[in-house]
């Protein structure tokens, strides 16, 4: 999957746009909640900071199985992450850079549109870890929380039954 982001970077009064990338994989159970690895990356820059994100983490998608009803299209979900990033201080003369880690949550929908593809919405809040930082005043734990939000499109691979094939005679 992958999509257009606006996001707000915690950092400054700017607004940030970028994309995001990612990769899903999802292990059908009968169950309601549908359980997947998740790893995305995000990019975002603007004129105070340029944030890049990696992160990986557990997502659950509820499926809808009522197939007279257009709520079998939709595919809502919820996701939590974990992994690092890095900030770029673009105006900041003391201070060029700094690594984070983060901790991160998601929530969306997917949509079907047309055989395997899917429209996305992707709302996702995270915490950025900076650590003590000696340069800054007061010195202290400094901690930021983006806030993007991501429209985009998801392909899913089509899947192959491993049971026999239907004799067509």
């Amino acid at each position: 999957y992958g999509g257009i982001s606006y996001a707000k970077p915690d950092f400054g009064i700017q607004s940030n746009s970028g994309g995001m990338l990612g990769f899903l994989y999802t292990r059908f159970f009968n169950f309601p909640v549908q359980p997947a690895l998740d790893v995305r990356g995000i990019y975002h820059t603007g004129d105070t900071v340029t944030q890049k994100a990696f992160t990986g983490g557990l997502r659950g998608t509820y499926d809808f199985y009522d197939k007279n009803d257009f709520r079998d299209r939709l595919h809502p979900y919820v996701a939590i992450y974990v992994g690092g990033g890095n900030i770029k201080y673009n105006h900041i003369l003391n201070l060029r850079s700094d690594r984070a880690f983060i901790v991160a949550g998601a929530a969306g929908i997917n949509i079907d549109a047309y055989k395997h593809f899917q429209v996305m919405a992707d709302a996702q809040l995270q915490n950025w870890n900076l650590g003590r930082n000696p340069e800054l005043k007061p010195v202290g734990d400094y901690t930021l929380s983006p806030k993007i939000f991501t429209l985009g499109v998801t392909y899913r691979v089509p899947a192959h039954s491993r049971g026999k094939i239907a004799d067509t005679k």
